[in-house]
């Protein structure tokens, strides 16, 4: 398999000033020619991870399955990922937590 980046997103967690980089890439098969049946794939990396005050340790949002890359998955990749941010972000907010930008970790 080879991989390549399709796409760079810039992701706003709130009102959390650091924004978090998310890299999409597809991997394709290497031999074009062989009898594979494999499928495109799309996997991701984030530049941090979300560790607010309510969780018992830090989340790394991962990639729900996407194997099949079209025009609009990187949009709806972005807001998957996005969305999960979101869900602890708002989590804490509602706890009484101050945004902060510790919440975003390595």
């Amino acid at each position: 398999m080879t991989q390549r980046t399709i796409d760079t997103r810039l992701l706003t967690i709130g009102a959390l000033k650091t924004e978090v980089i998310l890299h999409i890439y597809l991997a394709t098969p290497s031999d074009k020619g062989s009898h594979s049946t494999s499928q495109d794939q799309i996997s991701i990396t984030v530049s941090h991870g979300i560790h607010t005050p309510e969780q018992a340790g830090p989340y790394h949002p991962n990639l729900s399955p996407y194997t099949k890359w079209t025009r609009d998955s990187c949009d709806a990749i972005a807001a998957d990922v996005l969305s999960q941010y979101m869900l602890y972000y708002d989590q804490a907010v509602k706890a009484g937590g101050t945004p902060s930008e510790a919440w975003l970790v390595d």
